[in-house]
């Protein structure tokens, strides 16, 4: 997944306020799979690259949380295996409670923005992980039937706001996906 398409994710996305303590965020930096990106799954790579931007996301609203960010940071990527000595794993002296502004997530992926003249608001969630290739939208809650397959992101947009809005489409909730389209058996087949 391409810095690109994390970034034009996290801008879509829906956000929400929460409390974050500083023994919190440093819980998640602890289950943060750091080496993701050296992965030969294109999924585990993906998956690890939008958790970094979220991670970094959260850290960049508060100097507290950066800090402590570069500090677990630093200490991930030194001992033998980099050629440096090993820092100290960061420990919280005074445990700060923050207001942050993350994401909506779920199973689904990312919920996006998707606000537009012809409905306040629909459940669209982006499940991508990459701009490239062919888009499926499909239902989620129901018969979980396809909706269609489109071949650029922001057409699979349009139609997934289309396919929410009321009465218009009359779904709920969809999502996003990318997906991969053979012309026939023989393309398939040698995959």
């Amino acid at each position: 997944m391409g810095v690109l398409h994390r970034q034009l994710v996290l801008e879509e996305a829906e956000f929400r306020t929460e409390p974050l303590s500083l023994s919190s965020f440093l819980e998640q930096l602890k289950h943060h799979d750091w080496f993701s990106s050296n992965s030969d799954s294109f999924a585990v790579a993906a998956k690890g690259d939008l958790e970094d931007a979220r991670i970094s996301a959260i850290a960049s609203q508060h100097p507290q949380l950066e800090q402590l960010l570069t500090q677990y940071r630093d200490y991930v990527c030194s001992g033998p295996f980099f050629n440096t000595e090993k820092k100290p794993e960061p420990a919280i002296a005074d445990d700060i409670e923050f207001e942050v502004s993350v994401p909506v997530e779920g199973e689904h992926g990312v919920l996006i923005r998707t606000a537009s003249e012809t409905c306040d608001r629909s459940d669209v969630w982006d499940h991508t992980d990459s701009l490239e290739g062919q888009f499926l939208i499909r239902e989620i809650e129901g018969r979980n039937r396809t909706i269609g397959v489109l071949p650029t992101r922001d057409d699979a947009i349009r139609a997934a706001v289309y396919a929410t809005s009321s009465p218009d489409g009359g779904f709920d909730h969809v999502v996003i996906e990318n997906v991969t389209v053979y012309t026939d058996f023989n393309d398939w087949f040698d995959r």
